[in-house]
């Protein structure tokens, strides 16, 4: 959120930065900046935001894929799949992952809110996984 918030901040400085130019200083180095930083600008908040709307769409839908993959491991360890294992540490790496950053005020925007809060990890005593681990 606050990396959208201050790339759209830095566009309009780039866009106050270019009309101050033509009407105060007569410089090409501060038109050339204000040209610069606000096409850099220009382009990561494009991306910013398509970013955004990627993850944000269809959110319920990659809530219900996640819970379904939860569900398949579960039942997969259950039955004594020997490769199950190996998934649900990376599964809870991938969650765990996934909670820290949808927390993170310069990052909220990129993960998914209901995920974050409403999946829970695949505690097993023989799963060798640490929550406050990397």
């Amino acid at each position: 959120m606050i990396i959208a918030i201050l790339t759209f901040v830095l566009l309009v400085i780039c866009i106050v930065l270019i009309y101050l130019d033509n009407e105060y200083w007569d410089t090409e180095w501060v038109m050339a900046i204000g040209v610069i930083l606000g096409f850099l600008s220009l382009i990561t908040l494009i991306a910013i935001i398509t970013q955004i709307l990627i993850v944000q769409i269809p959110r319920s839908v990659n809530y219900e894929i996640t819970q379904y993959e939860r569900t398949q491991l579960i039942e997969q360890y259950e039955q004594g799949n020997q490769y199950a294992y190996d998934s649900i540490i990376e599964f809870d790496k991938q969650l765990l992952s996934i909670k820290k950053w949808a927390n993170n005020p310069f990052t909220n925007w990129f993960y998914n809110q209901r995920i974050a809060n409403e999946v829970d990890f695949i505690l097993y005593e023989d799963v060798d996984f640490e929550i406050g681990g990397n």
